[in-house]
C-alpha cells in the first residue's frame, strides 16, 4: 500500500509509514493535560482527594448528629493514606537518585520549581515535558 504510494522513493516510503504511525497514535492514544498549582503536593492523588471528602462529609454529619466516631475513622483512614502516599512518592525520589538515571536531572525544573504552569506532560512517569528547540 504505502510502496505503491511513494514510487518506489525510500524518502517518500518513510514518510508515508511514519505519518501513518503518527496518525494512528494521535487517533488511538489520549493526550491529557495536567494542571499543576504552585500549593499542589506530588503525592496527593484523587484516592486521597475522595478520603478528603469523605473525611468533610463525615465531620459535617457528626456535627448535627453529634456523633464523631464516623469522622474519627475518616480522619484515621486519610492521615493512613497521606503517610503512604508520602513514603511511595519519597521511595520515587530516592530511587531515581540511586539509580543515576539522569530523567531525574532533566525533570530538575519540575522539582525546583521553574516550570511553567499547564504545561502538559507526556508519557508514563515523565517529570518534565521534553523542550525540543
Amino acid at each position: 500500500m504505502f510502496r505503491i504510494a511513494s514510487d518506489n522513493n525510500i524518502d517518500e516510503y518513510a514518510d508515508s509509514v511514519s505519518e501513518f504511525i503518527r496518525t494512528c497514535v494521535e487517533y488511538v492514544v489520549p493526550i491529557a493535560t495536567i494542571k499543576t498549582f504552585p500549593n499542589q503536593k506530588p503525592w496527593i492523588d484523587g484516592s486521597i482527594r475522595m478520603k478528603l471528602k469523605a473525611r468533610t462529609t463525615a465531620f459535617n454529619q457528626g456535627k448535627v448528629t453529634g456523633n464523631m466516631t464516623e469522622y474519627k475513622q475518616c480522619n484515621y483512614s486519610l492521615r493512613k493514606a497521606i503517610k503512604q502516599a508520602k513514603r511511595q512518592y519519597r521511595d520515587k525520589v530516592e530511587s531515581q537518585f540511586n539509580g543515576s538515571d539522569t530523567r531525574y536531572f532533566a525533570g530538575s525544573t519540575v522539582n525546583h520549581g521553574l516550570q511553567k504552569e499547564n504545561q502538559p506532560r507526556h508519557g508514563p512517569g515523565c517529570l518534565a515535558p521534553r523542550q525540543t528547540k
